[in-house]
This record gives structure tokens, C-alpha cells and sequence, in this order.
């Protein structure tokens, strides 16, 4: 049911005698009925497009032109909008390990390992580690420059990736008249 339809099913029985042809309310409310559907599909759409968790691709970009976070190159979009959500989370941590966790996270890697700088003069510097995950952005540079954005010190971070791929391996004996042969792939 439309919005004119419905305003035509709340007037009193004495204004709907006339056929619905000729009757002036109806008329009206399927003129303004319509107007107001057409107002409310663009407003439900307006409130879709206004979240991050639900905005089409191009208006994402605009919600990442409004926080000053482009999209990065090779980036997937739901990757994209995970890091756009995770601003605010991002900014309030800068400077910590758990800052830094938390952009290693929006980029879909969830094991971070941080080491410290064993030399006492560059207490400021540290190595990040990624282990394991899924490859969501293989772009060493790119990721190592977002991890430098949220640490405001002058010592920058070094970026290590371990990544761990599950593949057949074979290994295998054979026997030749009492001499043992291995054969390993790896």
C-alpha cells in the first residue's frame, strides 16, 4: 500500500461515496502520494548512504575524503569501509601498541606481534610484525606509511610479514636394496 492509497483509507466513509474516479481526495492523494513515496524511498536512501556499514562504493570514497582517509590502492571495498569504521578507534589509540594493532586489524590482519628496539638510544623505534592472516594488501610501503601515521614520535616503525600458506608437501621413502633414499620437496 502507498502513501496515497493509505491516506485515501483514513478518510470517512461520507468522502469515499463518490467513485474513486471522480472523487477529488482520491485524486489528490494519489498525485501527493506519490511524491511522498518517491520522498521517502530518497530518504531511506539518504540514511543508507549516510552510514559507513551501508554506503554504495562511491559514496564511501566521500565518507574517506570526509576523514582524510583515501582509499588505497589494490584495497577491497569491505576492507576499505572495515578501516573507515575503525577511525575514530584508530586516532583515540595513535601512539600505542594497541593503535597500532588496531590498523594492522583494519587491514585484516589479527596477529601483530610488536618488538621494541633493543638499542637504548632509539627507545622510539620498534618492528611490527604481521604473522599470518589473509594477504588483504600486499603493498609493503603502503602499509608500513599507514603504520607511521598513527605514531606521532620522529622514529619510525619497521614492518616485518611472516605469512604462513597451507600447501601439500611430499615427503617420501623408497627402499633400494638396503640403501634408504629420501626425497624431500620443500
Amino acid at each position: 500500500m502507498n502513501f496515497g492509497d493509505y491516506m485515501y483509507s483514513m478518510l470517512s466513509a461520507p468522502f469515499k461515496k463518490v467513485a474513486k474516479a471522480k472523487n477529488q481526495f482520491y485524486i489528490f492523494f494519489k498525485v501527493v502520494g506519490s511524491l511522498f513515496d518517491d520522498m521517502k524511498t530518497a530518504l531511506f536512501r539518504l540514511r543508507a548512504e549516510s552510514m559507513i556499514a551501508t554506503a554504495s562504493e562511491k559514496i564511501l570514497e566521500e565518507h574517506g575524503r570526509d576523514r582524510g582517509m583515501p582509499r588505497l590502492k589494490g584495497e577491497p571495498v569491505e576492507n576499505y569501509r572495515t578501516r573507515l569504521s575503525m577511525k575514530f578507534i584508530i586516532a583515540e589509540k595513535a601512539g600505542t601498541n594497541e593503535g597500532i594493532r588496531y590498523v594492522a586489524k583494519a587491514f585484516g590482519y589479527d596477529n601483530v606481534k610488536i618488538e621494541r628496539s633493543s638499542d637504548a638510544t632509539k627507545w622510539a623505534e620498534a618492528t611490527v610484525q604481521f604473522i599470518g592472516g589473509k594477504i588483504v594488501l600486499d603493498d609493503r610501503v603502503l602499509l608500513l606509511q599507514e603504520l607511521n601515521k598513527v605514531k606521532p614520535a620522529s622514529a619510525l616503525l619497521s614492518l616485518v610479514k611472516e605469512q604462513q600458506y597451507t600447501a601439500q608437501q611430499y615427503i617420501g621413502t623408497a627402499y633400494i636394496i638396503g640403501k634408504s633414499i629420501t626425497i624431500r620437496q620443500g
